[in-house]
């Protein structure tokens, strides 16, 4: 159910959806099973204002859930070596959050955003060791709760005909709780993100392209995540009335794409690091034939692909 009106100059959306989950899961081979059936109201709220022509603000606010996969609550074990182990926990419980953001819009040039958000029941990655064996298992659990602060700024740009681009950059703190029997602990972390894509036109038909980001040390459950960044640089030219287009790109130029964790969960003391093909060279020719007919046909197409998908869940 959603209701939009305007009153006094102000946009208001209110919503309300209610969703009833019902799942179960067997796992023969251990004689395991999980029930899940329960019914969830979800509002949302939104107020906006624009003021003095070039300003705009706006007030949400919604209530959301994140559930966990099937294959997250399948105990049975997956090996990666043969000390290690991964299970789904059948006893995991969906999280809750409350989201609150307010926004500040100058001309479609400059955004400002302070947000902050609580989530309970909070699914995140755990480490279990049996001393005597020395194997691990990696699972999940529901801690207590997480408290999020946010704030970031979107810059739109365009400095001159040449040179545009998008940069955005974040503050974040993020502070859990979790309480239990031998498991009682509160973590804190700052952290920051910065990102960016900038676009260049440079001699006749030809352009470029530069993105970046860089994502400081985070609170991530139980773990720490490393620092990790990257480069990414395109180059275009076109040709023959510009029907031509020649591209080529590099993401990760020098390689520094990774992702690390650092965790400590009782006993465990576990750093692991992911490395990927991360640093890709592309190279791409396009011929544009026209318009007209073959545009026709591919808005029709994308027409009949929306009457039809009206089962499709968003």
């Amino acid at each position: 159910m959603n209701l939009q009106t305007e009153f006094q100059k102000f946009r208001i959306q209110a919503g309300l959806r209610a969703e009833h989950t019902k799942g179960q899961g067997e796992q023969r081979t251990i004689n395991q099973n999980f029930v899940r059936d329960y019914l969830n109201f979800f509002p949302t709220f939104a107020i906006g204002r624009e003021f003095l022509k070039k300003n705009q603000l706006n007030l949400t606010y919604s209530r959301r859930i994140e559930r966990p996969s099937y294959q997250e609550l399948n105990p049975f074990q997956y090996y990666l070596d043969p000390y290690s182990a991964w299970a789904g926990n059948p006893l995991l419980l969906p999280q809750f959050s409350h989201n609150f953001e307010l926004s500040h819009t100058y001309n479609d040039f400059l955004t400002t955003e302070i947000g902050y958000n609580t989530t309970e029941n909070v699914m995140t990655y755990t480490i279990l060791q049996d001393n005597l064996t020395r194997k691990t298992l990696y699972t999940q659990q529901n801690l207590a709760k997480l408290n999020q602060f946010t704030f970031g700024t979107t810059i739109q740009f365009e400095f001159w005909k040449w040179y545009s681009g998008q940069l955005y950059a974040g503050l974040y703190y993020k502070q859990l709780f979790n309480s239990g029997v031998s498991n009682n602990f509160v973590q804190s972390q700052w952290t920051y993100q910065i990102n960016t894509t900038q676009t260049f036109k440079f001699g006749k038909n030809w352009g470029g392209e530069l993105q970046f980001f860089y994502n400081s040390p985070e609170l991530d459950g139980i773990a720490r995540t490393l620092p990790n960044y990257a480069l990414g640089l395109g180059v275009e030219k076109k040709l023959l009335g510009e029907k031509m287009t020649l591209k080529a790109n590099v993401t990760d130029l020098f390689y520094t794409n990774r992702f690390g964790i650092d965790a400590r969960a009782g006993n465990v003391n576990n750093d692991m690091l992911w490395q990927w093909d991360s640093r890709v060279v592309t190279f791409a020719i396009s011929y544009r034939l026209g318009s007209g007919f073959l545009g026709k046909k591919e808005e029709n197409k994308e027409e009949k692909g929306n009457q039809g998908s009206g089962n499709r869940r968003q």
